[in-house]
């Protein structure tokens, strides 16, 4: 890792080389750590190196001379938060590394150098952002409800649809509050009014993040394929480094993917009875039987920038006649017997192959070894009527 540092440090100075004689601008994350760049002429004698804030110049934020840091006059504020990359200051780096950074840190910083070369002063514009990494979105009943935190500057908040709405959307509630740390948090509610997708996003300086969700009903014939689709809005359609989580019932996992690693991964007792093609967030049921799979799917799409989540309620339709009989009343009694001591022994030879890992499924043996269980699923949480989009760490 040292090396790796060393080499963007390199990189970083070849940049300065450029743009020398004009500000350079870093954003540095609160509480993270920060480098602030300087470069001088590579040397072979002794050098002096002071930082300063610029509306503080009386103390200065670190000093070096006499080959070693001076911290005895150095900014209160920033003891034991400074220091710079000692064993390369020959080869030309003055930077400055800042940790636990403050939003009383933003401003503008002069880097003084002195060398048998001669002196010289570069500056540095220091802003500062929240380390917001996501927005949650909510549905209860008919009102859907965008938060985030950690945020800072002040936040926007803004809805939309996909499609497009003719009109804006007007929040029925919004809210920003800000911290003991001046960090803020943000919240908007608005009545869903339609099938669209409702979007939330939410900026804070250069950062923005977005979470999306949509709901749908779907209905397909017992032993009919059903294509449950999962879309992504928007500029947000072309997926790059994503994961796809589809559940059933709000907790139980129907399958995963990873596209860094491209492994997919299905659970019993979808496996076998769920098809996914790599990259894409859309699955395919197929085999249907109304006594398992009829039901609420949500997908999960996550990036860096942001999350979606698409409900669909599945409804199977009976092959049935009207008013006519189950083919399962009409069984005899010995077909019935039958039927249980198979169903039996069935249900132990499965449970010793579910409890095994689940690995992606491709092969014929899975269809096999995962056939449905008659009972659904239990969701302790399935009838819930709200889903959140959450960190999912």
């Amino acid at each position: 890792m040292a090396w790796t540092y060393e080499l963007i440090l390199v990189v970083l100075l070849w940049i300065l080389k450029i743009t020398e004689g004009q500000n350079a601008q870093v954003t540095c994350v609160i509480s993270k750590r920060c480098m602030l760049p300087c470069t001088i002429e590579p040397h072979g004698g002794d050098v002096v190196i002071h930082w300063y804030q610029a509306k503080n110049n009386d103390n200065p934020v670190h000093s070096y001379y006499l080959g070693k840091d001076q911290p005895f006059y150095q900014d209160s504020r920033y003891r034991g938060r400074t220091s710079l990359f000692t064993d390369l200051i020959s080869p030309g780096n003055a930077s400055l590394s800042l940790t636990d950074v403050k939003i009383e840190d933003q401003g503008r910083y002069k880097c003084y150098t002195s060398t048998t070369k001669g002196n010289d002063e570069q500056f540095v514009k220091v802003e500062v952002e929240g380390p917001f990494k996501s927005v949650d979105i909510t549905l209860v009943t008919d009102t859907l409800t965008c938060s985030s935190e950690g945020l800072y500057p002040t936040p926007t908040l803004v809805w939309s649809t996909d499609p497009p709405s003719d009109t804006q959307i007007q929040p029925e509630t919004a809210e920003t509050q800000s911290n003991a740390q001046g960090l803020f948090s943000i919240t908007s509610s608005v009545k869903k009014t339609s099938n669209s997708t409702y979007i939330c996003t939410v900026t804070a300086g250069q950062t923005t993040q977005t979470s999306s969700l949509k709901q749908q009903s779907l209905s397909a014939k017992e032993g009919e394929d059903l294509i449950i689709p999962c879309s992504v809005p928007g500029a947000n359609a072309n997926l790059k480094d994503f994961t796809l989580t589809w559940l059933f019932d709000g907790n139980a996992k129907v399958l995963t993917f990873d596209s860094r690693t491209s492994q997919s991964e299905a659970y019993c007792p979808w496996k076998g009875h769920v098809k996914y093609t790599d990259k894409e967030t859309a699955i395919t049921l197929h085999n249907l039987n109304d006594n398992t799979l009829s039901g609420r799917y949500s997908c999960e799409v996550v990036t860096t920038k942001f999350r979606h989540l698409e409900e669909t309620e599945v409804f199977l339709q009976s092959e049935r006649g009207p008013g006519g009989p189950h083919p399962a009343a009409i069984a005899v009694p010995v077909a019935v017997v039958v039927i249980i001591i198979v169903g039996l022994v069935g249900i132990v030879v499965k449970k010793k192959i579910c409890d095994a890992t689940a690995t992606a499924f491709t092969s014929e043996n899975d269809n096999t070894a995962c056939e449905l269980q008659t009972d659904k699923p239990s969701s302790e949480t399935g009838n819930a009527e709200s889903q959140k989009l959450t960190n999912g760490q």
